[in-house]
């Protein structure tokens, strides 16, 4: 089916390409942020014939196509020919008075977390399925949970949410404009084999012992005391450094020579 038309209706009835901040998409919404949601016609759009619906909903302009989204959304970015900055990027949209203010850091909040998960929802889909066809294999007595055949589903089910701190770090890479490399290498950092078990072993001593601030700790880095934990299927600390680490990489950009560049990361650089 050719999805172009729709693709155009769609673009035309909501102000046109001007008029996108941003676009994504999720399980059965086309996610725009508009600059300016007045000159979007709500009803226009909603009576396209391949449109649900249309909604407002967290600064986001949600046009609620089904199972058809994915070649809808393509047929949208095969039109408008967006710029990369306005392809999965963009932020939410400020608050319009004071009154939204505080709802607006909420939306913002929201929109960011949403947007970095969206790119690994049908991952997520994927996975939980087979994580529920296996227990229900194992419900009806079909399979064991000491058979081959369940050992290999339960790994190949469990490896996304085991490894998740490296899959949302090249997601959240992606929002924060820092190199996918990047946030993919942050990410197997916290899930090494070795700091995992680290995280495990037995407290080296504890500082500030006697108080609310006791804090047992496994190892030192550079004589500070160190504190472990297993980030295995964690999602905050990894969009936490990801976010520092693009800012830090934009730094480094700025105030290091091309020429130690090269030297430096050239690798990852290019």
């Amino acid at each position: 089916m050719d999805y172009k038309p729709l693709a155009k209706d769609i673009l035309k009835n909501i102000g046109t390409k001007s008029n996108v901040k941003s676009i994504t998409h999720c399980v059965t919404r086309v996610r725009f942020v508009l600059k300016d949601e007045s000159k979007a016609n709500d009803e226009a759009v909603k009576d396209l014939d391949g449109v649900l619906d249309v909604v407002k909903q967290g600064g986001q302009y949600q046009v609620v196509i089904g199972p058809s989204v994915g070649s809808v959304y393509d047929a949208i970015l095969d039109v408008a020919n967006f710029p990369d900055d306005v392809v999965n990027g963009g932020e939410i949209a400020a608050p319009t008075n004071d009154d939204a203010e505080e709802k607006g850091f909420l939306n913002k909040a929201l929109g960011l977390i949403s947007s970095i998960f969206i790119p690994v929802l049908g991952l997520l889909s994927g996975a939980g399925m087979i994580k529920a066809i296996l227990s229900l294999c194992t419900v009806t007595g079909l399979l064991t949970d000491k058979s081959g055949t369940y050992i290999i589903l339960s790994a190949l089910g469990d490896t996304l949410f085991y490894f998740f701190p490296i899959v949302i770090g090249w997601s959240a890479a992606r929002k924060f404009g820092l190199k996918e490399i990047y946030g993919i290498t942050l990410g197997a950092f916290l899930v090494y084999p070795t700091l995992v078990t680290a995280a495990s072993s037995t407290a080296v001593t504890t500082i500030f012992k006697g108080t609310i601030f006791a804090l047992k700790y496994k190892m030192t880095f550079l004589g500070i005391p160190v504190t472990l934990q297993s980030y295995s299927s964690t999602v905050i600390p990894i969009i936490i450094i990801v976010w520092f680490a693009s800012y830090v990489y934009k730094y480094c950009e700025k105030v290091i020579p091309d020429v130690l560049k090269m030297v430096l990361y050239r690798s990852l650089h290019y």
